[in-house]
């Protein structure tokens, strides 16, 4: 082997290998987001069964900075959305939840402040809510095949 085989040979693992750290790194961030934002909806298949179900008020409505959008279960495009709600527990105390989550980019303007909307909370733990998915639409469901 020649030395310029073995450099030849350095040279593509280093590029290759470069190029592999960039591509991760780059997509790291962009995954752990998205992930943020499927929490809303583990949260509520916990609490779905033995939650407290409720109305809360849209207090507060953000976009990250990052526009995060992705392809949902059911939606093209589902962008995520950071909430802070306010609703009364079932001992009549008044209580906040921040709610992060997707909703169908074309359902986007149905969510507002001073909007109403259902959710569903921990009968132990009354800050731990989630949007209830039964009673408010996030996203369109798809029309089965005929």
């Amino acid at each position: 082997m020649n030395w310029w085989d073995i450099a030849g040979v350095a040279l593509t693992v280093a590029v290759f290998g470069g190029g592999a750290v960039w591509v991760l790194t780059a997509k790291a961030p962009a995954m752990a987001s998205v992930e943020e934002y499927r929490t809303d909806e583990r949260r509520w298949e916990a609490l779905r069964m033995q939650g407290v179900r409720t109305e809360a008020v849209v207090r507060r409505l953000t976009r990250p900075e990052n526009r995060l959008r992705t392809s949902g279960r059911e939606a093209y495009t589902v962008a995520a959305v950071d909430l802070l709600l306010s609703f009364r527990d079932g001992e009549g105390a008044e209580r906040e939840a921040s709610v992060s989550t997707f909703i169908e980019a074309d359902l986007l303007t149905n969510f507002f402040v001073g909007k109403t909307v259902a959710i569903v909370y921990s009968a132990h733990d009354p800050d731990i809510a989630a949007i209830d998915r039964e009673r408010t639409l996030l996203e369109i469901p798809a029309t089965p095949p005929r």
